[in-house]
Parts: C-alpha cells; sequence; structure tokens
C-alpha cells in the first residue's frame, strides 16, 4: 500500500499520516517503509493502469454466456473495491 491508500483507509490527509510515520519512526519496522522516486511512482501508476485496462479489455473480449460470467463479478468485486479507496 502506499501513503495515499493509508491515507485513505484511515481518512486523514497524507501529508498528516506522513508526519505521524516521520514522529513515530521507532513504531514502524524499516523493512516496511520506502519512498518511492519520480519515476518508480511513474512506473507504478502505468502498470497499475495497464493491469486495469486489461482486465477491463479481457471482459469485453469475452463473448461466450458463461465466460462473461466469469469475467464479470471480478469485474465488480475489483470496482466495489477500489469505490471505498
Amino acid at each position: 500500500m502506499l501513503d495515499s491508500d493509508l491515507a485513505a483507509l484511515y481518512e486523514v490527509e497524507i501529508r498528516v499520516l506522513n508526519q505521524a510515520v516521520k514522529r513515530n519512526s521507532k513504531r514502524f519496522h524499516a523493512d516496511f517503509m520506502f519512498q518511492l522516486t519520480k519515476d518508480e511512482f511513474e512506473s507504478l501508476r502505468l502498470q497499475i493502469e495497464a493491469v486495469e485496462n486489461g482486465h477491463s479489455l479481457t471482459s469485453q473480449i469475452v463473448t461466450l454466456k458463461t465466460g462473461m460470467g466469469q469475467h464479470i463479478q471480478p469485474t465488480h468485486n475489483y470496482t466495489a473495491a477500489n469505490s471505498n479507496a
């Protein structure tokens, strides 16, 4: 999870979450904290978009009735999970 995901989960601003982590650094295990460079963040964002678009395209391509049911449910699950974020 990125800081934006955690901030949304805890319903706080990203800057508030980051300040809390900095002020309480001893409470957060170093193995779980990292900071992406701008290039890494952009690469991650593009990968996420590609996965989202690929999943959507796969759902559109499948035309068999049973296949549609198998692809529609994961799309609904993904949409529902991300609408809360």
